[in-house]
């Protein structure tokens, strides 16, 4: 994310179609850095508005239907 209007934030495609989804992001270490109920497109890879560092961050993304969540990473590169 740099602010230039292409991928500053994580866009995950028909993600409307999960009214009740859940997004949880983690850094390396474990900690929740970003999570949003249901998460709409939002997260610029920012903490509490500052920058997260470059790098691997890992999430869960429960799409809320009574389905298995998916888990995965996201890179962030500045």
């Amino acid at each position: 994310p740099n602010n230039d209007g292409e991928n500053d934030t994580w866009w995950i495609g028909n993600i409307y179609k999960y009214p009740n989804n859940k997004l949880v992001i983690y850094n390396r270490y474990g900690r929740v850095v970003f999570q949003e109920s249901p998460y709409q497109n939002t997260w610029s890879g920012r903490e509490f508005g500052q920058e997260l560092p470059a790098g691997t961050y890992y999430y869960i993304l429960d799409p809320g239907d009574g389905k298995k969540p998916y888990y995965g990473s996201v890179t962030i590169i500045r």
